[in-house]
């Protein structure tokens, strides 16, 4: 799906005032070269490509490396890492993500009927603990200002998380469990993190065990539109490789505008 301009404007924007450049960069016409930003104070190389241009960020010394080299190379983490290991032995990579965006969610058909969600930030604090550590950081959902989190009733549609419900409204489960019930418990959770006023910084995460079922698809949806109805333009950040994430955010209606690779130079 081809983002519209005014959709292209906000993200550049957004992405100009991140990277402390003029504010109309990314609706000109990209250049040969990449534009390079230092900072002084920076402890990270970024690289950011988004509608055709290349933005080099990074303390002084790193940032002379890179605009030495050939905009090929700066695509891949591994050549970067070869350029800045002689200056910085300590460079590590954090990896290379996918900056994808959404103009009009769409909620998958078959789980339009499914688990209830709570907004309140303890459920999702709850699912976090019950994920792997690298998981949670990756998705930012422990740290998110807004979550919405897919919750379970235990005993309900055959004990199935990751069922969806059939369309007799008296098969929903409810979040009031019986007496003496185990009570709901989170499956899945998205986060959000505004930035700029404009961009809907969104991560998702899902329960190990109930992977793979349309949760982190469902849950994913919710925040997006939940986004779009605020006036929010939904951004997500994809790991390059991570199969699962790419396919969600293209049901969804995600379209790719860029990527961004990270290094840590100590």
């Amino acid at each position: 799906m081809t983002l519209t301009d005014q959709t292209r404007q906000i993200v550049g924007f957004v992405w100009a005032r991140m990277l402390g450049i003029d504010d109309g960069t990314f609706d000109e016409q990209p250049a040969v070269a990449p534009l390079v930003v230092v900072d002084e104070s920076s402890s990270a190389v970024r690289i950011v490509s988004l509608f055709g241009h290349t933005i080099i960020s990074g303390p002084p010394a790193a940032c002379d490396v890179l605009a030495a080299a050939q905009t090929a190379q700066l695509a891949s983490d591994r050549r970067l890492l070869e350029l800045l290991l002689p200056q910085h032995p300590g460079a590590r990579t954090a990896g290379t993500a996918r900056l994808l965006y959404c103009e009009e969610p769409s909620v998958p058909a078959a789980l339009d009927d499914d688990l209830p969600i709570s907004f309140d930030p303890a459920d999702a604090s709850t699912l976090s603990a019950q994920c792997p550590a690298d998981d949670v950081a990756a998705s930012g959902v422990g740290a998110a200002e807004w979550t919405a989190t897919m919750m379970h009733v235990p005993g309900g549609n055959d004990d199935r998380p990751g069922e969806p419900h059939g369309s007799d409204p008296s098969s929903a489960p409810s979040s009031s469990a019986a007496p003496g019930a185990p009570g709901p418990v989170p499956v899945a959770a998205a986060g959000r993190e505004i930035w700029h006023h404009a961009l809907a910084h969104l991560g998702v995460l899902t329960r190990p065990d109930t992977r793979r079922t349309g949760l982190g698809t469902r849950i994913a949806a919710i925040a997006a539109e939940e986004a779009f109805v605020e006036g929010l333009v939904p951004q997500w950040r994809v790991p390059e490789g991570s199969v699962a994430a790419a396919r969600i955010a293209e049901r969804i209606g995600f379209s790719q505008a860029g990527s961004q690779t990270t290094v840590l130079l100590s």
